[in-house]
Protein backbone atom coordinates (compact mmCIF):
# COMPACT_ATOMS: atom_id res chain seq x y z
CA UNK A 1 0.00 0.00 0.00
CA UNK A 2 1.22 3.64 -0.81
CA UNK A 3 1.43 6.27 1.01
CA UNK A 4 0.00 9.63 0.00
CA UNK A 5 2.80 11.24 -0.88
CA UNK A 6 3.73 8.07 -2.75
CA UNK A 7 0.84 7.74 -4.85
CA UNK A 8 0.68 11.71 -5.58
CA UNK A 9 4.03 11.03 -6.67
CA UNK A 10 2.98 7.84 -8.83
CA UNK A 11 -0.07 9.86 -10.30
CA UNK A 12 2.44 13.03 -11.38
CA UNK A 13 4.39 10.89 -13.20
CA UNK A 14 1.89 9.03 -14.96
CA UNK A 15 0.39 12.02 -15.61
CA UNK A 16 3.63 13.74 -16.66
CA UNK A 17 4.71 10.69 -18.82
CA UNK A 18 1.56 10.54 -20.55
CA UNK A 19 1.30 14.11 -21.36
CA UNK A 20 5.01 14.51 -22.73
CA UNK A 21 6.37 11.27 -23.44
CA UNK A 22 9.38 10.98 -21.31
CA UNK A 23 9.24 11.48 -17.45
CA UNK A 24 9.94 14.53 -15.39
CA UNK A 25 13.56 15.53 -13.17
CA UNK A 26 13.48 15.21 -9.68
CA UNK A 27 13.37 19.18 -10.11
CA UNK A 28 10.05 19.10 -11.92
CA UNK A 29 8.90 16.46 -9.70
CA UNK A 30 10.31 18.41 -6.18
CA UNK A 31 8.55 21.67 -7.41
CA UNK A 32 5.25 19.90 -8.48
CA UNK A 33 4.92 18.19 -5.06
CA UNK A 34 5.84 20.94 -2.96
CA UNK A 35 8.90 19.02 -1.25
CA UNK A 36 12.65 19.16 -1.36
CA UNK A 37 14.96 17.22 -3.78
CA UNK A 38 15.75 15.22 -0.91
CA UNK A 39 12.37 13.82 -0.38
CA UNK A 40 11.69 13.08 -3.95
CA UNK A 41 14.56 10.89 -3.56
CA UNK A 42 13.23 8.88 -1.08
CA UNK A 43 9.68 8.58 -2.58
CA UNK A 44 11.46 7.43 -5.76
CA UNK A 45 13.34 4.89 -3.96
CA UNK A 46 9.98 3.70 -2.05
CA UNK A 47 8.12 3.18 -5.82
CA UNK A 48 11.06 1.33 -6.92
CA UNK A 49 11.21 -0.89 -4.04
CA UNK A 50 7.31 -1.25 -4.17
CA UNK A 51 8.07 -2.25 -7.68
CA UNK A 52 5.88 0.70 -9.03
CA UNK A 53 8.71 2.32 -11.12
CA UNK A 54 11.98 1.02 -12.40
CA UNK A 55 14.75 3.80 -12.88
CA UNK A 56 18.33 4.09 -14.53
CA UNK A 57 20.08 5.43 -12.26
CA UNK A 58 22.32 8.57 -12.75
CA UNK A 59 20.56 9.32 -16.08
CA UNK A 60 18.06 12.34 -16.32
CA UNK A 61 14.44 11.38 -16.99
CA UNK A 62 14.94 7.84 -16.80
CA UNK A 63 12.28 6.78 -14.68
CA UNK A 64 9.78 4.05 -16.13
CA UNK A 65 6.31 3.12 -14.65
CA UNK A 66 5.63 -0.54 -13.98
CA UNK A 67 2.52 -0.52 -12.30
CA UNK A 68 0.05 2.40 -11.85
CA UNK A 69 -2.15 3.22 -8.63
CA UNK A 70 -5.04 1.27 -8.40
CA UNK A 71 -8.04 2.98 -9.24
CA UNK A 72 -6.84 4.92 -11.97
CA UNK A 73 -8.45 5.69 -15.36
CA UNK A 74 -5.59 3.67 -16.89
CA UNK A 75 -5.78 0.93 -14.59
CA UNK A 76 -9.70 0.14 -15.19
CA UNK A 77 -9.71 0.54 -18.48
CA UNK A 78 -6.56 -2.08 -18.92
CA UNK A 79 -9.00 -4.26 -16.57
CA UNK A 80 -11.79 -3.58 -19.43
CA UNK A 81 -9.38 -4.74 -22.47
CA UNK A 82 -8.50 -7.81 -20.88
CA UNK A 83 -12.06 -8.94 -20.20
CA UNK A 84 -12.45 -7.78 -23.70
CA UNK A 85 -10.16 -10.13 -25.13
CA UNK A 86 -11.48 -12.55 -23.04
CA UNK A 87 -14.74 -12.45 -24.27
CA UNK A 88 -16.27 -11.94 -20.62
CA UNK A 89 -17.94 -8.66 -21.36
CA UNK A 90 -20.32 -8.23 -24.48
CA UNK A 91 -19.48 -4.71 -26.83
CA UNK A 92 -22.49 -2.95 -25.72
CA UNK A 93 -21.24 -3.76 -21.67
CA UNK A 94 -17.97 -2.76 -22.35
CA UNK A 95 -19.49 0.39 -23.73
CA UNK A 96 -21.44 0.65 -20.74
CA UNK A 97 -18.46 0.43 -18.24
CA UNK A 98 -16.28 2.50 -20.43
CA UNK A 99 -19.26 5.40 -19.88
CA UNK A 100 -19.15 4.05 -16.39
CA UNK A 101 -15.63 4.91 -15.34
CA UNK A 102 -15.40 7.94 -17.69
CA UNK A 103 -17.61 9.66 -15.16
CA UNK A 104 -16.31 8.45 -11.91
CA UNK A 105 -13.44 9.88 -13.46
CA UNK A 106 -14.87 13.21 -14.11
CA UNK A 107 -16.39 13.02 -10.50
CA UNK A 108 -12.72 12.54 -9.12
CA UNK A 109 -11.33 15.81 -11.15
Amino acid sequence: MLNPASKDLLLYICAYLDEHGFAPTVSEMAEAQGAGRAQVHALLKQLEERFYIKRIHRRPRAIQVISRPPGTIVDSLKSLTSELRTSAVTPTQAADRIDEILRKQRRVA
